[in-house]
């Protein structure tokens, strides 16, 4: 967010020199009050100037107004509204219930509870899979079957967590992750007050949990694209096409899991 605020203040000035030139070629030369010939004011770096000082003011009264979260030194100036022995649990929850507006940044810790293994905690998925090797995009360029080798571990780690059957597995009868209690917690606060997500989960359990304003960085397990034509495709459709190659079969005989 710092990166592209700094890339548009930057293009906004160059914009705003390149109508200060246009407009110094373009005006006719005209008196002063004090009777000597001048160019007169630069009305685009006038209006920048402004428009910086008008910015400048807003976040100082939302730096006022902001409660007092522990969130590092010197992270709040504002005047305590609790307790001064307030766990950061309870700071967090009157944040939320003083905003107007909430972002929550989510993860996979937050799909940890619907079954979803994360990344990097002892026994998660790097510990299993190199990220460079099965998660690079010119490596799956080449070489597909590695990145689709690990999503076949993350699909049957899945459906054994939650339970499921090992015929039920090689029928592709996988069982699907449901919201847990903090993906419902997130979609209950967006009836009180102004909420957005960004995750950078695919399971798309925000969305399921009610959840109306998500933003996926990495988009979502429900459909997949070719990168030759552009076909799309549904996720049951690919659950189909594994099955009936023998993926999962595979991966329960040893032949279709592995690490790099």
């Amino acid at each position: 967010v710092v990166c592209s605020q700094w890339r548009t203040g930057c293009s906004f000035r160059r914009s705003t020199r390149v109508l200060a030139r246009v407009h110094r070629k373009t005006r006719q030369p005209r008196k002063e009050a004090g009777g000597r010939l001048g160019r007169g004011p630069r009305p685009a770096r006038r209006l920048h100037r402004l428009q910086c000082q008008q910015r400048q003011r807003h976040l100082a009264r939302w730096w006022q107004k902001s409660p007092n979260i522990n969130m590092g030194m010197g992270a709040s100036r504002a005047t305590p509204t609790g307790d001064a022995g307030d766990s950061p649990f309870e700071q967090a929850a009157r944040a939320v219930a003083q905003a107007k507006r909430v972002c929550f940044f989510t993860g996979a810790g937050i799909s940890v509870d619907s079954g979803i293994p994360d990344f990097r905690s002892p026994g998660g998925l790097w510990t299993k899979f190199n990220p460079m090797v099965y998660c690079n995009y010119d490596v799956f360029l080449k070489t597909p079957s590695k990145f689709w080798q690990m999503v076949t571990h993350l699909y049957v780690s899945t459906h054994e967590t939650l339970g499921g059957a090992e015929d039920e597995l090689l029928r592709g009868n996988l069982r699907r992750p449901k919201p847990n209690p903090g993906h419902c917690a997130i979609a209950d606060l967006e009836k009180m007050k102004k909420v957005a997500v960004v995750t950078q989960n695919i399971d798309g359990l925000h969305q399921e949990a009610g959840s109306t304003k998500v933003i996926e960085l990495h988009g979502s397990e429900a459909s997949c694209t070719c990168t030759r034509c552009g076909a799309k495709v549904p996720r049951e459709a690919v659950l189909e096409d594994m099955v009936s190659r023998g993926v999962f079969a595979a991966t329960r005989e040893g032949k279709g899991s592995g690490a790099g």
